[in-house]
């Protein structure tokens, strides 16, 4: 998790950093797909971040959330959300 423009980002050429910069700020995170996700689904809502990967699955390529074609298989789904520490508060 982060917090706005909080990003890790990383980087080997010091040359190429302003443009890994202005390419890291317009990434989309898991995290702000899921804001974009509630906003647009309605079932969505309902569920708590932590369990979204039970229900949506991350699409890498397209930076998204895309809805689990059947749930109701009795599958037991591993996901993995990142965690942050109990003593970085503002996240």
């Amino acid at each position: 998790m982060h917090e706005e423009n909080q990003q890790l980002i990383y980087f080997q050429n010091v040359d190429a950093a302003e443009r890994r910069l202005q390419q890291e700020s317009t990434k989309r995170t898991m995290l702000m797909a899921w804001f974009e996700l509630n906003a647009n689904d309605i079932e969505a809502r309902k569920i708590y971040y932590q369990d979204i990967p039970s229900y949506y699955r991350w699409m890498p390529a397209l930076k998204i959330w895309q809805k689990r074609v059947d749930t109701s298989l009795g599958l037991t789904v591993i996901g993995r959300i990142y965690g942050v520490m109990p003593n970085e508060t503002e996240r």
